[in-house]
């Protein structure tokens, strides 16, 4: 039994549609793979974002607690009062450094959230170290005090 040309064509267009529905499908499916995973990647990346920023804000807060009482009375100190009036002169350029700009806490993906988190790392490492300079200024300038004044 053979079949005429119009069956013929019904088939091939048929197996074509078929054909093509299953590679659309195959790459609808892929797709959609890459998306769930990009979206994973991406939240664990915005997980890690969030720890290193709640870092840097307890770095922030620790140059904040350095800045207290402790570093503005000390630094109204009379350069008469101590012995190396240098010291005074350091505690006050600390206290006047520009913290760095802060980084926002964005980034649509993975690969951008990475990148945010390392310049809050880089800023975060500012804070740590200003916090023991300041803390250096001070202690140096309490150091330096002439004991005979409070004698």
């Amino acid at each position: 039994m053979e079949m005429d040309n119009k069956t013929k064509v019904i088939a091939t267009i048929a197996a074509v549609v078929l054909v093509v529905d299953g590679v659309t499908g195959g790459v609808a499916w892929h797709n959609q793979q890459e998306a769930v995973q990009a979206a994973q990647q991406l939240a664990a990346a915005q997980t890690g974002l969030l720890d290193v920023a709640e870092g840097r804000k307890g770095r922030q807060d620790g140059v904040a607690e350095a800045c207290g009482r402790d570093a503005k009375t000390t630094a109204k100190t009379d350069k008469a009062q101590v012995k190396d009036a240098k010291t005074l002169d350091t505690l006050a350029t600390e206290l006047k450094a520009k913290a760095p700009t802060i980084t926002a806490c964005t980034g649509d993906t993975a690969d951008r959230v990475g990148k945010a988190a390392k310049r809050i790392s880089l800023e975060t490492a500012w804070y740590v170290t200003h916090t023991k300079r300041l803390k250096q200024a001070v202690e140096a300038v309490q150091a330096s005090l002439l004991t005979d004044l409070y004698l």
